[in-house]
Order: structure tokens, then sequence, then C-alpha cells
């Protein structure tokens, strides 16, 4: 139940939802909750928490969710790879035709800093790919891993 005012309406009741959307400090209270628990007071950033639990949904492995997985681990994956190198991070120079195609309004036909990450990630995973493999082979490659995992 809430007091914010979007959920007041309803007597303070916020419906079922994912335990990702709320805030970190009540991922470890909820995830080890039972229907009917009182759990709380929380503080937290803007007051206290005091929720009962009404219910628990199984949620389904939906290809949404295993998509919103892949690239949540990707991007964190890539987020910590950024500030390994943040230091001394170079933007790589670019060619004249890769220049000419930014002119031209063109997209690169790879994006290097794209591929580079895409190939250093499978190696960590273990993925086998080409040297020759493009973005678009190398992301079918790492999704068909993560595909046979389930």
């Amino acid at each position: 139940h809430s007091m914010e005012p979007a959920s007041a309406i309803g007597g303070g009741f916020i419906g079922f939802f994912r335990v990702a959307q709320m805030p970190i400090e009540l991922h470890g209270l909820l995830l080890s909750a039972k229907p009917g628990d009182l759990l709380g007071p929380v503080p937290m950033e803007r007051g206290s928490a005091i929720m009962r639990v009404e219910g628990i949904e199984e949620s389904e492995m939906t290809d949404d969710i295993i998509l919103e997985i892949k690239e949540e681990i990707f991007g964190d994956w890539v987020a910590e790879r950024v500030e390994e190198l943040e230091p001394s991070l170079r933007v790589p120079e670019s060619s004249d035709a890769e220049e000419d195609a930014l002119l031209d309004g063109d997209d690169f036909p790879d994006d290097k800093w794209e591929l580079d990450d895409l190939r250093a990630f499978a190696k960590e995973q273990d993925i086998t790919f080409e040297d020759g493999d493009s973005a678009e082979e190398l992301l079918k490659k790492i999704d068909a891993e993560f595909e046979d995992a389930d």
C-alpha cells in the first residue's frame, strides 16, 4: 500500500509489480516475503516503507523478459568495461571511408567500438566466433548461445 498521491486514490494499493521495479533497498525483503507478511518499516529516500504482501504471482519467462535480461546483462558488462578503460579511453581515428559515410549521412558499416565490445563479451562467455564476423553475425551467435542455455 502507498500514500503516494497516484496510488492513494485506490486506498494505497499499488497492485502487482516486479521486484526489479521497486527500490533496491526492498529487493531482499520482497524476495523472502510470503502472502500476508507485513514488511517494514524500511527507511527510504522519501520516508519509510511499510508493506503488506497481498499475494505472489510467479512470472513467466517470456521472450520479452529474456531479451530484457540479456540487454541488462550486456549493458552491465559494457559499463564495467568502459569503467575499467575510462582513464585511457581514446576514440579510434576514423578512416576516410567512414568519414565520407558520415558526411553522406550513412551509418558506419560496423560500429568499431560495438564490434570490439561484442568480441570481448563473446570471448569472456566462451562463445566461438570468427575474426571476420560482423556485429550482426556476432549478436546472432551470442543470442543463440543464451537460447541454448535456456
